[in-house]
């Protein structure tokens, strides 16, 4: 335990320096090589971390876009759309008209079974469990969660199932995991990295006992991307889970310069 506990110290100081070294430059890479600034992974950063200058967010007027600059792959129309939104607002809570609007917008993007679509452009009808996770993160954090409550149902549902169903936009279930998660932490009031029982809505007391169980069932697994046990070591942590396994595959997939090397995680 003592040489474990000295090889995270270690990791976590390699791991540190190399954000600092980085900081403002980080970027997103397709499976191309193409490389990209997305407001996407900088918010996130931004939540976890809680370090502004790690970041190079540049708050838009109106509504956020995934892309920084402009759109990589994609045509150069490529539409705003609700998750980025969605995450932005609950992390920086602009000011309650400007967020009362958004979420009126987001309200207008339901499909025919009431659940919201990925982008604000209702022509344009994808769904997504990760995207409604983070939806369900901005109306719960605005009191507002009643409101959107076929999108939870349709969450509940991807949860419920024994094995992962990839979607238009995510491969892997650890994102699905890690929104899941994000969600009952702002639901029960609590900041990312605490989920209080207590205090969680009784509507997503099921959810939360689905996370258990879809973690515990992936400790171990997808051992050569960093993303997938450094998700579920958050989760287990928050949630009393013992999960020492994830813990070696992290340390063991650190790189000399600190960093993790590129952890597959979105596609689109």
């Amino acid at each position: 335990m003592l040489n474990l506990l000295a090889n995270i110290d270690d990791a976590l100081y390699k791991g540190e320096e190399w954000l600092e070294t980085n900081k403002k430059t980080f970027l997103s890479e397709t499976d191309t090589g193409v490389s990209f600034k997305d407001n996407f992974a900088d918010l996130l950063l931004l939540e976890l971390s809680g370090r502004w200058d790690y970041v190079d967010l540049r708050i838009p007027e109106r509504r956020w876009h995934y892309f920084a600059v402009k759109p990589v792959i994609v045509p150069a129309d490529y539409p705003e759309d609700n998750d980025t939104n969605a995450v932005a607002f609950s992390i920086l809570k602009p000011t309650d008209s400007r967020a009362k609007e958004l979420i009126d917008e987001i309200l207008a993007c339901k499909n025919a079974d009431g659940v919201v679509q990925v982008h604000l452009d209702p022509n344009r009808p994808r769904i997504a469990p990760e995207v409604s996770a983070n939806i369900l993160s901005l109306f719960y954090s605005y009191g507002r969660g009643h409101e959107v409550q076929e999108s939870l149902s349709y969450l509940q549902k991807a949860m419920a199932l024994e094995e992962y169903q990839e979607s238009r936009y995510y491969f892997l279930p650890e994102p699905l995991f890690f929104y899941t998660w994000r969600l009952l932490c702002i639901a029960s009031c609590s900041t990312i990295g605490t989920i209080n029982k207590k205090r969680l809505p009784k509507e997503l007391h099921t959810l939360r006992d689905h996370l258990i169980r879809r973690v515990s069932a992936r400790v171990g697994t997808e051992t050569d991307n960093a993303l997938c046990p450094a998700v579920r070591i958050l989760i287990c942590q928050s949630l009393g889970i013992k999960n020492e396994v994830d813990v070696q595959i992290l340390l063991g997939l650190q790189e000399k310069d600190g960093s993790f090397g590129k952890a597959w995680y979105v596609r689109y």
